[in-house]
């Protein structure tokens, strides 16, 4: 009985380190997750605003342009996006009342202790009415 309290063998030690790995990577793993639910807040927070300037201008031009850049130099990701609406006829105008949707995409990486897990597409859609009337 003694010799086993006072046992000099170092498995206590190894399943300390063992335990201490597997911690790191579930804490690894997670703060993964956390950069990709913020990259997703980004994605919708793009959408939102997108879409609100398409809708303030009636149409999908310099504007839309113009507020993608502030986004991107606000957060930092680079977003893929695209309108799906009703142009009048040969035009970028959207009519008063019509409706416009986005679709904005991107890739992240959820990655892990020894690099990238896998690949993640993140989307946001967002859908709403023109604001202006084109005579």
């Amino acid at each position: 009985m003694k010799k086993k309290l006072f046992n000099t063998r170092a498995e206590g030690y190894v399943d300390t380190a063992i335990s201490v790995l597997a911690l790191t990577l579930v804490f690894l793993i997670a703060l993964s997750f956390f950069s990709v639910i913020t990259q997703k807040t980004y994605l919708d927070m793009f959408s939102d605003s997108l879409l609100e300037t398409a809708c303030r201008t009636g149409r999908v031009d310099e504007e839309v342009s113009s507020r993608y850049r502030e986004l991107v130099e606000l957060t930092g990701i680079q977003p893929d996006y695209v309108f799906n609406c009703q142009y009048m006829q040969g035009t970028n105008k959207v009519q008063l009342g019509d409706n416009i949707e986005v679709i904005v995409t991107m890739n992240s990486n959820l990655s892990g202790l020894f690099g990238n897990l896998f690949q993640i597409e993140l989307s946001s859609v967002g859908s709403s009415l023109s604001n202006v009337y084109w005579k």
